[in-house]
C-alpha cells in the first residue's frame, strides 16, 4: 500500500488515532489523504497522526485540507517533522 485516500470518510479523532500508530510501523506508505469536514480530524487528530510521524520514514505527502485545526495542531505537526529526520 503506497497511498492511501480516506477523504470524506468520516474517520474522526479515533480514526486519526489508529493512524497515527500505524505510522509508527508501516514503512510503504508514501501519500496519506484525509481531505474534508467529514472526517473532522481537528487538531487532536493531527497531533496523532504527528506522533506516528515523529518515527515515520516513508511517508512523502500528508494532505488535510477542511479538517479545522488550528494553531496548536500545526504545531504539534511541525515539532514532530523537527525530531523526524528522514
Amino acid at each position: 500500500l503506497r497511498e492511501l485516500n480516506l477523504s470524506h470518510n468520516s474517520i474522526g479523532v479515533q480514526g486519526a488515532k489508529a493512524l497515527g500508530k500505524w505510522l509508527t510501523v508501516t514503512s510503504c506508505l508514501k501519500s496519506l489523504i484525509l481531505d474534508g469536514k467529514k472526517n473532522a480530524i481537528g487538531s487532536e487528530g493531527l497531533g496523532a497522526l504527528a506522533s506516528g510521524l515523529k518515527v515515520n520514514s516513508s511517508l512523502e505527502t500528508l494532505s488535510v485540507v477542511q479538517n479545522e485545526i488550528d494553531d496548536h495542531g500545526i504545531k504539534l505537526l511541525c515539532q514532530a517533522l523537527a525530531i523526524n529526520f528522514s
